[in-house]
């Protein structure tokens, strides 16, 4: 990467290389942006994705609940995280988290979607 303290390219490139099923390569990314730059909400939320994205979710959920604990935790970070309790068919919980999501973000399309196939399972 030619600019290495560019959060917003290194974060591209990690989401590009999950896009395109990368996902190892796309961990390392962002294991090494937390190491650089800290646990914040959002790369832990982007580390969580990669995990959800490569079936992982016994390092997801951790990782995203880690994320909405954090001051500055976003709509991204909740609705992550109830995607990956929905994987592990724990809809409820799902189910609160979306919520959550929605206090942060009303009326998100993405949110709304995603309570919405987590209440027709």
């Amino acid at each position: 990467m030619r600019d290495p303290d560019n959060l917003e390219l290194a974060l591209g490139l990690a989401r590009n290389l999950r896009f395109a099923g990368s996902t190892p390569q796309d961990i390392d990314i962002l294991n090494q942006l937390i190491a650089k730059r800290g646990r914040t909400p959002q790369l832990l939320t982007e580390l969580g994705k990669s995990y959800v994205s490569s079936d992982q979710m016994n390092l997801a959920v951790p990782i995203l609940q880690e994320a909405t604990s954090l001051e500055g935790a976003t709509w991204d970070s909740f609705s992550t995280l109830g995607v990956a309790f929905d994987y592990q068919n724990q809809f409820e919980r799902a189910r609160e988290e979306y919520a959550q999501a929605l206090m942060l973000s009303p009326r998100n399309p993405d949110v709304l979607n995603n309570l919405a196939l987590s209440q027709a399972q």
